[in-house]
Parts: structure tokens; C-alpha cells; sequence
């Protein structure tokens, strides 16, 4: 058996290099963050972004490796 570590975190928008954003549609999040390998997602209302629980690191935002430009 080979386990596979998951993480938590924003989701990545690997075109833009920042986090996937949100309003307030749950719902998208959560979908966006299943189809990631994730098993649950929201939208994080305060910074308008999808929060994703059990994905893998290489599909989340990251400060350190932050390509975003300060778009969000």
C-alpha cells in the first residue's frame, strides 16, 4: 500500500499562478476540490478564494511559490 499525503489549502489556478477565487458558491469549491483528489472545498468568504481539505500539495496555492503577481 502507497499512501499519498495530502494537504489542505487554497486551490491553485495553475494558468494564473493564483488561488482559484470565489464569491460565496460552495458548491464550485467543493466540486473544484473533489475533482483535485480533494474531499472537501468552500469558499473562504474573507479572501475570496476556494479552501480545499485532502488535496494533494501540487494542486494548492502556496506563499512560498506564490506566481500571482499580487492579483490575489
Amino acid at each position: 500500500l502507497i499512501g499519498v499525503k495530502t494537504e489542505h489549502g487554497y486551490l491553485l489556478d495553475k494558468y494564473t499562478g493564483c488561488k482559484v477565487w470565489c464569491v460565496i458558491n460552495n458548491e464550485s469549491c467543493n466540486g473544484e476540490c473533489k475533482r483535485r483528489g480533494g474531499y472537501y472545498g468552500y469558499c473562504y468568504f474573507w479572501k475570496l478564494a476556494c479552501f480545499c481539505q485532502g488535496a494533494r500539495k501540487s494542486e494548492l496555492w502556496h506563499y512560498e511559490t506564490n506566481k500571482c503577481n499580487g492579483r490575489m
